[in-house]
C-alpha cells in the first residue's frame, strides 16, 4: 500500500536524505521575478512614484511616476537613487541600505526647485531575506508635497 506524500510549496526546501542540501523547486526564480513585476505594476497602477532596489541598493525599477518626477534634486545615476548634495546623499544611500536590512524610513529632501520637499518613505520588501531568489529587497515610495496622491502629506507629517 503506498501513501501519498504531500507536495511541498515553490520556494520551500524539500529534503531527501539526512545531511544533504535542500532542493529548491526550479519555479522558484521564476515565481520571485513574477513576484517583483507585480510589486512594480501595482504601484504603477495606484499611480505611485516608487523605486525598487537589490540588495546593493541598485534601482532595479522606476516606474514612470518617479521617473516623471525626478530631476535635478533627486536622480537615478549610474543605476542608482541619487540626492544632489553629498550631505542629503549620504543620508539617502544611508536609508536605503537600512530598509534592505529590513527596516523602514522617512526622508525629506528638498524638491528641485528648492521650496518643496520629497518626502521618501522606504521600506524593506515583506519576505525578500527568506527567499534567496528575491532580487526585490526594498521600495521607496516618493511622495511629493505639490501634487499627486499624496499632496501636503509632507506639511502634515
Amino acid at each position: 500500500m503506498t501513501t501519498a506524500l504531500p507536495v511541498p510549496a515553490l520556494t520551500a526546501p524539500v529534503y531527501g536524505a539526512p545531511n544533504l542540501a535542500p532542493i529548491v523547486s526550479p519555479m522558484a526564480p521564476v515565481i520571485a521575478g513574477a513576484r517583483a513585476r507585480g510589486v512594480a505594476d501595482a504601484l504603477e497602477w495606484l499611480g505611485l512614484a516608487a523605486v525598487l532596489f537589490d540588495e546593493q541598493g541598485e534601482a532595479l525599477h522606476a516606474n514612470s511616476a518617479a521617473r516623471r518626477r525626478l530631476g535635478s534634486a533627486l536622480r537615478l545615476e549610474s543605476g542608482r537613487l541619487v540626492a544632489a548634495s553629498p550631505e542629503l546623499d549620504l543620508g539617502l544611500q544611508s536609508a536605503i541600505r537600512g530598509a534592505i536590512c529590513g527596516g523602514r524610513t522617512r526622508l525629506a529632501l528638498p524638491a528641485a526647485d528648492g521650496n518643496d520637499l520629497v518626502v521618501l518613505r522606504i521600506e524593506s520588501f515583506e519576505g525578500a531575506a527568506e527567499d534567496p531568489f528575491q532580487l526585490l529587497k526594498a521600495v521607496a515610495i516618493l511622495e511629493f508635497a505639490d501634487g499627486g496622491p499624496f499632496a501636503g502629506l509632507a506639511q502634515a507629517n
